[in-house]
């Protein structure tokens, strides 16, 4: 009877092609290439260009949801009142004292105009950040961007609204 060949038996490995034969390279070979490639594509600095872009999003975001919380509160008084006791409820009194100072404050200065300015910031803002996706992503498949910077921009929001929706 054959030996059964299990994938740690001798002649199972050598007789596939083993994932850690690294091509044919040393792992300090394999290693120099990766950090070779890591410095040629600047993977640090488009890792740093989209942790600001995506955070520099957040601002115009948190503008867009306190003036859609001071329209929703301004339109319904019950909500209002029924989300402040239940805060007062389970909140320490000093943080329930400056919550309802900043809800009061938001309630009061809403408006239109904030809500479509803060979609708009917000959406620029984060479009920016899926531009450099591309970017990075162009740099890393070593493609050659030709798209005009209006059409790159386009598909930057789109993508931005599309994976907003998901």
């Amino acid at each position: 009877m054959p030996a059964k060949k299990t994938p740690l038996s001798r002649k199972w490995i050598t007789g596939m092609r083993w994932v850690w034969h690294l091509g044919g390279l040393s792992v300090a070979q394999l290693a120099r290439r990766v950090w070779d490639e890591i410095d040629k594509d600047d993977i640090f600095g488009r890792a740093a260009q989209l942790s600001y872009y995506f955070l520099l999003a957040l601002f115009p975001l948190l503008i867009f949801v306190s003036a859609v919380l001071g329209l929703v509160f301004a339109g319904n008084a019950g909500l209002y009142h029924d989300l402040l006791s239940y805060l007062q409820r389970v909140m320490p009194g000093s943080a329930y004292q400056l919550v309802r100072a900043t809800v009061d404050e938001i309630t009061m200065q809403s408006s239109g105009s904030k809500l479509s300015l803060s979609v708009i910031a917000t959406l620029w803002t984060a479009s920016s950040g899926m531009d450099a996706v591309i970017n990075g992503l162009n740099v890393a498949y070593n493609v050659q961007e030709r798209r005009a910077w209006w059409r790159r921009r386009l598909v930057a929001v789109s993508l931005t609204v599309l994976l907003t929706a998901i």
